[in-house]
């Protein structure tokens, strides 16, 4: 009997705590913010966000200029796959440029401030392959998200072949978001969300390092640092760790170019500018070959921005690669100081006692040899 009776209370504690999760889900709500440039890290956060939250409604804040290519193919995938209402919002001020234009209309819902702009997604420079490529995939968003005969694929269609761009005011009234909001709950209102507890999904610490090593200039700065602390833990220090701190680096830095999709020719490239650092470190005094690096590694990553459509040059980038050259040549000229050091004749033992004077402990004559203190230290002479 007594047995009975915990099972029972057993059951219905479960299915209460069972049912107080159902509750859970049907009345919550997350919000994931997408601020930053579009890139593997801001992916990574965007899947595990929607993850987290499935199958519950979910409003993503997006307020970006564009991005990487492929981070942008695996959020588009993600969102397309959520089993649940997601909804976009372009908060005030914000903006849905060059990539985040595919997210937005890759959304169920989208909303849009009066003062947010949606468009702009031309690809740069305007590659008639890349152009066509973009235009036909914002096509089949657009037709999914309306229809094949809707007026508003050809809008969206313009948005990378005219590069059109349009107002939040604009967007509501050509149909293209589903309506304006100012603040969170007038989503809420609009969607009858009333009620639901509101949760935020921010990102961690991996994927803020994975939008770090994303950057070109600081996947290529990793990769250096890498190559030159294992030169210089094999040529100078003997085994200090640095070879493993450099291994780890050079990871970090192909990961965050992207290795399957970087072109061959920007690693080639790259290679061959630590090539000719690593020659100037080796044969100091050339100086061309140190130069010829960092020109070839400043190439590398001109190249590597060059083939992504939708991210552009920016003064940070700018500050990166003046830091890459100082670096570079900092470490340039310590190897120089490093190998006139090491060419340095040394003398042997005996040519080092030569011309010191020392103080005899024992007897020393021509024939009989004896104790003599030379700098401390005890010598037979």
């Amino acid at each position: 009997m007594k047995r009975s009776i915990i099972v029972i209370t057993l059951l219905l504690l479960l299915s209460q705590f069972l049912f107080a999760l159902g509750d859970n889900s049907d009345k919550a709500i997350y919000t994931v913010e997408l601020r930053d440039i579009i890139d593997q890290g801001v992916a990574d956060y965007i899947e595990r966000s929607l993850r987290v939250a499935e199958p519950n409604p979910v409003i993503l804040i997006l307020d970006t200029q564009g991005g990487y290519l492929t981070p942008l193919g695996d959020i588009i995938r993600a969102l397309k796959e959520y089993p649940g209402l997601l909804i976009v919002w372009i908060p005030p001020g914000g903006k849905a440029g060059s990539a985040g234009v595919f997210i937005a209309l890759a959304a169920d819902k989208l909303y849009v401030s009066k003062s947010a702009v949606i468009g702009a997604a031309q690809p740069r420079p305007p590659d008639p392959k890349v152009v066509n490529f973009t235009a036909a995939w914002i096509k089949a968003l657009a037709e999914d998200k309306f229809s094949s005969e809707d007026p508003r694929v050809m809008i969206s269609e313009e948005f990378v072949t005219k590069n059109r761009a349009l107002t939040g005011e604009e967007a509501v009234k050509l149909r293209i978001a589903d309506g304006r909001a100012e603040y969170l709950k007038d989503i809420l209102e609009s969607e009858r969300l009333i009620g639901y507890e509101v949760l935020k999904l921010k990102p961690g610490l991996m994927e803020k390092f994975l939008s770090l090593v994303g950057d070109p200039v600081i996947a290529v700065l990793l990769i250096v640092i890498g190559m030159l602390a294992i030169y210089v833990e094999i040529a100078v220090t003997g085994f200090q760790g640095l070879v493993v701190v450099g291994f780890l680096s050079i990871i970090a830095g192909i990961y965050g170019l992207g290795m399957l999709g970087l072109d061959i020719l920007v690693l080639a490239v790259l290679l061959a500018g630590l090539a000719f650092l690593i020659a100037e470190l080796v044969y100091p005094g050339l100086q061309v070959f140190g130069v010829l690096g960092i020109l070839l590694m400043i190439i590398a990553i001109y190249m590597a921005y060059w083939q992504q459509p939708y991210i552009d040059f920016t003064p940070y980038s700018i500050v990166m690669i003046i830091v890459l050259v100082f670096l570079s040549s900092v470490l340039i000229y310590s190897g120089l100081e490093v190998g006139k050091i090491l060419k340095l004749p040394t003398p042997s033992l005996r040519e080092s006692l030569i011309g010191k004077h020392g103080i005899a402990k024992t007897v020393v004559t021509p024939r009989q040899r004896g104790i003599v203190l030379v700098e401390s230290e005890e010598w037979t002479a």
